[in-house]
């Protein structure tokens, strides 16, 4: 959780020219995925374990949290079960009504997905405590960009990432706002985490952004509010 050190001082503002900042088009089409990731997450639960024939399940073991490193192993090994040449094309997660310790406490629900160019589908695996499983699955002729990360950044690092940068008064002036996480690729051949905090509510969020190889902020920005 040190490394993060090597990270520009939260109070100085990042270069415009940075290809890991966003426009508002981008942070409303950000918003608008991660209300659908939450709806998938969701459908998920409802639909519960097993409904797709030939599905597999890697076990977890009773009561373990379910970290960022930990749940890219197993849902990489399920990836790799369904066609040998699916690469990760994205991860989300979400706490919900984060507030003091649960954010630490929460045990999040994570979404991987992964393209095959050969079967020309994206296929999302959801990993929790009870293991990992097959999501839904569609067609993708376009071959969506791959991501990458250091897996030695956990979600932890990316919490406490986004309360350096202004996240921590943001949750204290915002208590009903909930925690998205994504990764996704950025520009100049790079992989961000968007770390994005947002109250419903006051409809305001802020958004910080993080390299996924070289663990430098590489954005901080605040949207929304009255007027």
């Amino acid at each position: 959780m040190n490394d993060l050190v090597e990270n520009p001082s939260p109070t100085e503002n990042p270069s415009p020219r940075d290809a890991g900042r966003l426009s508002r088009r981008q942070v409303l089409v950000l918003l608008g995925l991660v209300m659908v990731n939450l709806c998938l997450y969701g459908a998920i639960w409802l639909l519960g374990q097993g409904n797709e024939p030939g599905s597999q399940t890697v076990a977890w073991p009773m009561g373990a949290a379910v970290e960022l490193r930990t749940a890219y192993e197993q849902a990489s090994a399920l990836a790799s079960g369904w066609q040998s040449d699916a690469t990760l094309v994205g991860v989300t997660t979400s706490w919900q009504l984060a507030s003091g310790d649960r954010l630490t406490l929460h045990r999040p629900v994570w979404s991987f997905s992964f393209h095959s160019p050969l079967a020309h589908q994206v296929q999302v695996i959801v990993v929790d405590e009870s293991g990992a499983q097959a999501g839904p699955r569609q067609s993708a002729w376009k071959a969506p960009r791959s991501v990458m990360a250091d897996w030695s950044l956990d979600s932890e690092d990316l919490l406490l990432t986004l309360l350096s940068y202004g996240g921590e008064a943001f949750i204290s002036a915002h208590p009903s706002a909930n925690i998205h996480l994504q990764l996704r690729a950025g520009g100049a051949d790079r992989s961000i985490w968007y770390i994005t905090a947002v109250d419903p509510v006051a409809r305001q969020s802020l958004v910080v952004g993080v390299d996924a190889q070289t663990r430098q902020v590489v954005l901080s920005e605040t949207n929304g509010g009255e007027g």
